[in-house]
């Protein structure tokens, strides 16, 4: 993906989960795009741009939330990397195999931000730590992911449709 691209929709991601995102908040769970566009470009562009784009997308994550500096990027690079070394053993076209892979991408992403917090800062969290909104964040990622996949989707098909031409 040519610089100028990343740079577009790092910033339209941005500019959606800091905006846009807060409206449609169901139970207090927000769905994590950045995470979505980190399984997103693991599954399509294979475990060193998933890695990059995870931990680029994490780190500026990182400095606009008052959160444990480096936390989203050690989790999204992780996360962008490992899904792009999976990706090539098992067919990852399939949309279920996507929503899986974005359900466990959201469980395994707030484990590492979870324990992270809790070993620097136990007194934060005082052991209360809860698997029921993970679980939720987990399942309306991968809705909102199957959408964002889903228009990709298209309009990959629409290009090629044009190319054909």
């Amino acid at each position: 993906m040519p610089i100028l691209i990343f740079i577009f929709f790092t910033i339209l991601i941005f500019t959606i989960q800091t905006t846009v995102l807060r409206y449609i908040s169901i139970a207090g769970v927000t769905p994590d795009i950045i995470l979505i566009f980190t399984v997103y470009a693991g599954l399509r562009q294979g475990k060193e741009k998933g890695i990059t784009t995870g931990f680029i997308l994490g780190l500026i994550q990182d400095s606009l939330s008052a959160g444990i500096m480096g936390v989203n990027a050690l989790s999204k690079g992780l996360l962008g990397f490992i899904v792009g070394d999976i990706r090539e053993k098992i067919m990852s076209e399939n949309t279920i195999t996507q929503c899986f892979f974005i359900f466990i991408a959201t469980i395994f992403d707030g484990l590492i931000v979870l324990l992270i917090s809790e070993t620097i800062f136990p007194e934060d969290l005082g052991g209360r730590i809860s698997l029921r909104p993970l679980l939720s964040r987990a399942l309306y990622n991968s809705i909102i992911g199957l959408l964002i996949f889903g228009v990709s989707k298209w309009v990959k098909e629409v290009r090629s449709g044009y190319r054909s031409i």
